[in-house]
C-alpha cells in the first residue's frame, strides 16, 4: 500500500484552520452514549469540529439520545450506517460523510477525559497520525482493572511483539492519510484498529503518543460479554498472522498453544474471586479464538 505525503519539516504545524471530526460508531448504546457527548460538551478549543455519529442500526433510540445534543453540540451530524454490520463500517461511513481536515475516532462507551480535544488537534498540527493515552482505572469497577493486569494508564500496546498500536477508541489521523489507506477494513468484525495501525505504520507513517490527551476506557463486565470479546481478539490474531507474518509478525507454535491451555486447567482449581474467573474467562476465550482462527485460516498461531 502506497500513502501519499507531503514532506514537511519536524516540528512544522500543518494547515493552522484545521478542521477536526469525532467520529463515534454505535449501535444501541442510548444508555452509554451521553456520558461521552456530555464530555464532549465540556471541552474548550477555539478551532472547527464537529461530532459525527454514526448510527450501525440502533433499535433502542440511540439516535433520538444524540439529536437531543444540538443545542450543547452545535455542529452534531447523525448518519445512519446500517447497511452493514460493524464498526469499521460505521466508522468509515462517519469519516466519509465527515467535513473535517482530520479524524479523532472514539467510541460511544468511553469518554474523553478534560483537554483530549486541544491535544489532539495540537498533535495532528505536526503529525499525521496520533493515539491518546488509554486510562484504564476511572470507568472500571476494582475487580474488572485487576482482572486485566494492564498500566492504568497506557501508551502504545504491543501484545503481538511486532508494530505498535492502539485501539479505534483512542486515535486521530489526517484525513489524506486515512483515504490513501482505505480506512478501516470492513470484513473485520474485531482487530480493525490493529490492522489499521499496521498498515499505515508499514506504508511510512509513524504513530506518534499524545501524553496531553487521554481517553477513559470501559470493559465489559459480564462473564459472557467477556468471553465472547476475548474469543473474537483470538480468531483475529490468527488472521492477523495470515496477513502480517510476511512483514514480520512472530507466531505462535502449538507448543506455546498447549502451555497455555495446560495453565488454564492448572489455574481453574484456584479461581476464588470475580476477578480470578474474569482474567480465567477471558484466557480461555482468547485460547478458543485461536484455535478457531488457526483452522479457519490455516495458520498456526496458538
Amino acid at each position: 500500500m502506497s500513502i501519499n505525503v507531503t514532506a514537511r519539516s519536524i516540528g512544522e504545524s500543518q494547515t493552522p484552520g484545521m478542521k477536526l471530526s469525532a467520529v463515534i460508531p454505535c449501535r444501541n448504546a442510548a444508555d452509554r452514549l451521553p456520558r461521552q457527548l456530555e464530555a464532549l460538551t465540556r471541552e474548550k478549543w477555539q478551532g472547527g469540529w464537529e461530532v459525527v455519529i454514526a448510527d450501525n442500526g440502533s433499535t433502542d433510540g440511540t439516535r433520538e439520545v444524540a439529536e437531543g445534543f444540538r443545542d450543547r453540540l452545535p455542529h452534531l451530524l447523525v448518519v445512519d450506517a446500517s447497511a452493514r454490520r460493524g464498526a469499521s463500517y460505521a466508522r468509515n461511513v462517519g469519516a466519509r460523510l465527515a467535513s473535517g481536515d482530520a479524524f479523532l475516532f472514539l467510541d460511544a462507551d468511553d469518554e474523553i477525559a478534560p483537554g483530549y480535544l486541544p491535544a489532539m488537534a495540537d498533535a495532528l498540527g505536526h503529525h499525521d497520525f496520533v493515539a491518546a493515552h488509554r486510562d484504564s482505572e476511572s470507568l472500571n469497577p476494582k475487580w474488572i482493572r485487576s482482572s486485566r493486569h494492564t498500566h492504568p494508564y497506557e501508551g502504545f500496546r504491543n501484545f503481538y511483539d511486532f508494530l505498535p498500536h492502539a485501539g479505534g477508541t483512542r486515535i486521530g489521523v489526517r484525513r489524506p492519510i486515512f483515504e490513501s489507506a482505505g480506512g478501516f477494513d470492513e470484513n473485520l468484525l474485531g482487530g480493525e484498529d490493529v490492522d489499521f495501525c499496521w498498515r499505515v505504520q508499514l506504508a511510512g507513517i509513524p504513530l506518534n503518543l499524545v501524553p496531553e490527551g487521554t481517553v477513559r476506557v470501559q470493559y465489559p463486565e459480564s462473564l459472557r460479554r467477556i468471553y465472547r470479546q476475548a474469543r473474537l481478539s483470538g480468531r483475529t490474531d490468527s488472521l492477523l498472522y495470515r496477513r502480517y507474518r510476511g512483514a514480520g509478525m512472530p507466531g505462535r507454535s502449538i507448543g506455546v498453544g498447549l502451555r497455555d491451555w495446560l495453565r488454564l486447567m492448572r489455574r481453574f482449581p484456584c479461581v476464588r474471586t470475580m476477578s480470578d474467573l474474569a482474567r480465567w474467562v477471558r484466557r480461555l476465550g482468547q485460547c478458543v479464538g485461536r484455535l478457531e482462527g488457526s483452522l479457519r485460516y490455516r495458520v498456526i498461531y496458538l
